[in-house]
């Protein structure tokens, strides 16, 4: 018997990098997983290849509504959610950040 067995995940930004690798040793724990990402192909295909265990809801993490949607989704297909994980997505700076004048102490 796996640690996880009959538990559920929901791992945001679970469809690749870290979140896919958080996602992918939770099913092998036992885990059923929902795969929350933006990232359809990706998702999706880290959905068919964990097989019935999995399912990928495509899920903008800003969105309230895209949230509901998740949570209810997970309701409907495995009966609850027992975990969430969360992981950020990188996020591109439109400015550098503020460098440390020489001599501060920043």
């Amino acid at each position: 018997m796996a640690m996880l067995d009959g538990k559920v995940a929901i791992v945001t930004g679970g469809g690749a990098s870290i979140g896919g690798a958080i996602t992918r040793k939770l099913h092998a724990e036992g885990a059923k997983v929902v795969i929350a990402a933006r990232n359809q192909d990706q998702g999706a295909k880290l959905a068919e290849e964990l097989g019935d265990a999995a399912l990928f809801v495509a899920t903008d993490i800003t969105d309230d509504a895209a949230i509901a949607h998740l949570v209810d989704a997970t309701i409907a297909t495995f009966g609850r959610s027992t975990y969430w994980s969360t992981t950020p997505a990188p996020m591109a700076m439109t400015d550098p950040p503020p460098r440390a004048k020489p001599g501060s102490r920043r």
